[in-house]
């Protein structure tokens, strides 16, 4: 987790999935309090936008079949403006909109799922060349 308070701007980030590692996702939160408000993943197999109106609530907004290839580099360009979000990753662009996306981002996480309990042999995420503006 990064703090980093974000209304309106861009986030740009390039990740690696090795191994069996499954998905790597992007997630912007509110205050402690607030949790949760946009989570971009990005799957081995599908591509998928989740909003969350409310803590503890989820409501998916786009999910596409996107094969991503482990151990190659994936370029990721995140821009928010109001309450719409479009993703770029790869060339492959979505726009999706809640009002929830319009909120103050107090802190974004770069993680996923690195396939299992098994250390390095389960699998790695890598991000690198991350540049957030405002």
């Amino acid at each position: 987790m990064r703090r980093h308070q974000l209304k309106d701007g861009v986030l740009e980030c390039q990740f690696r999935l090795e191994g069996r590692a499954t998905f790597a996702g992007i997630i912007f939160n509110g205050s402690q309090e607030r949790g949760h408000i946009v989570h971009l993943v990005i799957g081995t197999d599908t591509l998928r936008v989740i909003a969350h109106p409310k803590k503890g609530a989820g409501t998916e907004l786009f999910k596409q079949a996107n094969p991503t290839a482990t151990g190659t580099w994936h370029t990721v360009n995140i821009q928010f403006k109001g309450p719409a979000m479009t993703a770029t990753v790869d060339g492959t662009t979505l726009t999706v909109s809640d009002p929830c996306i319009a909120e103050t981002k107090e802190t974004f996480g770069l993680g996923g799922d690195s396939g299992g309990p098994d250390g390095e042999k389960a699998g790695a995420l890598e991000f690198r060349a991350l540049k957030v503006t405002r």
